[in-house]
């Protein structure tokens, strides 16, 4: 008889949590997706932010050797091939190139709420 029971118990709370389940399991997947799209806008716009600032100081060394220097030269371009790629990344996952400090700000706030 206990058995049977459990069965019959079984069975209706398996009907009544089922679509429960089935919701939480939407809404964790649609939160892992906020999540990852905010690492990823994170890591994109810190980039712009960090080899735009690394181009700006390198460029201002040049100037500051009355533009002298072959090999500030060389690294400039390195550094403007890689800023450049940078921005395309950026601009792909719609981010404004003016704005990437400010985006990178608010992606750092969603991560902190997101796993907190």
């Amino acid at each position: 008889m206990e058995f049977g029971a459990s069965v019959v118990v079984g069975a209706t709370l398996a009907n009544n949590f089922g679509p429960v389940l089935g919701s939480a399991e939407k809404k964790i997947g649609a939160l892992g997706k906020v999540v990852e799209r905010a690492r990823l806008g994170k890591k994109v716009s810190g980039d712009v932010v960090r080899l735009g600032s690394a181009l700006e100081g390198l460029r201002q060394r040049q100037r500051a050797v009355g533009g002298a220097s072959a090999f500030l030269g060389r690294e400039i371009r390195r550094a403007e091939q890689a800023f450049a790629a940078a921005t395309r990344r950026a601009r792909e996952h719609g981010i404004q190139i003016g704005r990437a400090a400010e985006a990178h700000r608010q992606f750092s706030k969603e991560l902190a709420r997101s796993e907190a």
